[in-house]
């Protein structure tokens, strides 16, 4: 069958996509072995790996007015009963590590990927259980995302204010990163993206979400790799970061109400399947505040072709010819980017492919979580 312009395009993007998702396959992989000693050193050499970014604390937000939006006080004084307690907890930590705690520090930990990944794979599988809303799942996940990367940007500008080392009384089961340890970033994005997806999903409880961030920050002293005082100044900026991104959502009009009424008469585009009295999918999107364009009517399309028309027909024909001809391999592909029912829906497709992409350039913390925000 000779395919379309259209059929050829989607092949093209389809094997860019089969490379990424064979990206996902290999990070999926497990290692096995012990959960501290070779855990360990492969966490340390990876972090060693990692490079530095002394300046990501003066990159540009996306919601917060500025890195110093939200001040961190600083951490405790060196020779502190503060510090002092703080030391005794990481070795008592260290004494009561078992399989369990393990596992929770690897789910958390980020090692070889985006800090936020847990939490936008979160937004993946709320959006998954919900009814098909494509525009109002893309606004989701660019709300998390912006929150993790603004929790990312403060908690560097802190960082390097303060450049405390991060603690090595206890061998590390998630090895600290290059940067400063104060504020901790995992804690930091946990608190902002806890919050945001509380907003974003009220369907979810909103306890859950807050004791998952919580634990995050307690599985960053059962690592080794920060001090107590690290994730309590993280969970607290990620906290205010979180809730500032989420007065921007409710300015950003989502939540006008349609007025049932459809533009034109019959026979026109905007129409229901015949015998359906289904609404549209948030007809209202295109009005909604955007993130870089001036406005959604900015790049404005010409119109479709004229109903009826010959060109219309034609049309219509391709698409009718195409679909009585579809390979088992181009129904399959048609399927899954449909994003039907079920599924984190195109937007949330794309995520996945960009976070397979990360998993295997591994850039640093701040560049990974400054593509999250830009895709």
């Amino acid at each position: 069958m000779r395919l379309t312009h259209h059929q050829r395009r989607a092949s093209m993007v389809w094997v860019a996509l089969a490379v990424s998702f064979a990206m996902i396959a290999a990070a999926c992989g497990g290692d096995g072995g012990d959960a501290e000693g070779k855990q360990d050193k492969k966490q340390d050499k990876e972090a060693a790996g990692r490079s530095a970014e002394p300046t990501a604390g003066r990159w540009k937000t996306w919601v917060v007015k500025s890195p110093t939006q939200f001040t961190v006080p600083p951490p405790p004084a060196n020779g502190s009963a503060q510090l002092a307690a703080e030391t005794k907890e990481l070795q008592d930590a260290k004494a009561e590590r078992n399989p369990e705690t393990a596992d929770i520090v690897r789910k958390w930990a980020g090692d070889g990927e985006p800090v936020s990944a847990p939490w936008v794979e979160m937004a993946l599988e709320f959006v998954s259980a919900r009814e098909k809303n494509p525009p109002n799942s893309s606004r989701a996940y660019a709300l998390v995302s912006a929150a993790a990367h603004d929790a990312m940007v403060s908690a560097w500008h802190w960082k390097y204010e303060y450049n405390r080392k991060a603690p090595d009384v206890v061998d590390h089961l998630s090895a600290p990163g290059p940067d400063p340890s104060y504020p901790s970033e995992h804690a930091t994005i946990a608190g902002a993206t806890s919050r945001v997806l509380a907003y974003l999903f009220p369907e979810r409880p909103a306890l859950r979400l807050d004791e998952a961030a919580e634990q995050v920050a307690d599985s960053r002293v059962w690592a080794g790799a920060n001090w107590r005082s690290d994730v309590e100044a993280g969970l607290e900026l990620g906290r205010k970061v979180g809730d500032e991104v989420i007065a921007h959502a409710k300015a950003d009009g989502s939540d006008q109400m349609w007025d049932g009424k459809r533009p034109g008469g019959r026979p026109r585009y905007w129409a229901p399947p015949t015998g359906s009295v289904a609404n549209p999918v948030e007809p209202l999107a295109g009005t909604w505040k955007t993130w870089v364009m001036t406005s959604g009517s900015q790049f404005r399309p010409g119109p479709p072709p004229v109903f009826g028309s010959p060109e219309f027909l034609a049309q219509a024909r391709e698409i009718v010819e195409v679909k009585n001809n579809l390979t088992p391999d181009q129904q399959r592909k048609a399927k899954f980017w449909a994003g039907g029912q079920g599924t984190p829906l195109p937007a949330g497709v794309w995520n996945t492919v960009v976070l397979a992409y990360l998993r295997d350039k591994k850039p640093s913390e701040p560049q990974a979580e400054r593509v999250m925000g830009l895709w």
